[in-house]
């Protein structure tokens, strides 16, 4: 539960921060793997995926949907770890 409230506070955060450019916000699940990126902003300029953590230490590894995720989109090399 605890977990919802705060996926759905992030994603309002990211919304009031990039709603001038009406991105599209969305949420992707590999139908293979079943690994999956919790957020996904885009627009025409960009596409950040976010991956949205409830623990004070959650590192990323390299197994993660959003690191999958990146690697289809072909960018992979552009992964930021801590935002």
């Amino acid at each position: 539960m605890r977990e919802d409230v705060v996926e759905t506070a992030v994603l309002r955060h990211l919304f009031a921060h990039y709603y001038r450019d009406t991105p599209q916000i969305q949420y992707w699940r590999d139908s293979k793997t079943g690994k999956e990126v919790d957020i996904i902003i885009g627009s025409p300029k960009y596409t950040i995926p976010v991956e949205v953590k409830y623990r004070s230490k959650a590192p990323l590894n390299r197994n993660e949907g959003i690191v999958l995720f990146c690697y289809l989109l072909g960018q992979a090399e552009q992964l930021l770890w801590d935002l």
